[in-house]
């Protein structure tokens, strides 16, 4: 089962809310809007702010472009971002919904393999 919470934009409420909502986080989808060029500013501040207070959980970077084409400069942007997460990136669209299951594919198979593994005894008690 996953149980996602979509706070990325909910500025306001960061600190408030970041200890009940991060705490036992297993994964990030970090979304930044590929639309404008500010578009990735503040996915440090709330990727940072989970792993503060979790262990080290996989990220997944989420690019929403609206279809529009993306600037190579932004692409390299982007590219950088991931890398210092260690991330994968997707282009996606909310309108079209173009990678959108893909992302959430990934982050879902990478908490999985992050997770340690139990035998069927350790599952059943």
């Amino acid at each position: 089962m996953l149980w996602i919470w979509d706070i990325m934009g909910k500025r306001g409420f960061h600190e408030l809310l970041k200890e009940a909502y991060f705490y036992g986080a297993d994964g990030i989808l970090a979304v930044g809007d590929g639309t404008r060029p500010d578009g990735l500013d503040g996915i440090d501040e709330w990727v940072s702010s989970v792993l503060a207070v979790t262990r080290r959980v996989p990220v997944v970077i989420l690019v929403n472009t609206e279809g529009k084409t993306v600037r190579g400069v932004f692409k390299k942007a982007v590219a950088a971002k991931a890398k210092a997460y260690n991330a994968p990136y997707f282009y996606t669209s909310t309108r079209t919904r173009a990678n959108v299951e893909r992302a959430f594919q990934t982050l879902a198979e990478a908490i999985t393999a992050s997770r340690p593994q139990q035998s069927y005894h350790d599952r059943t008690n």
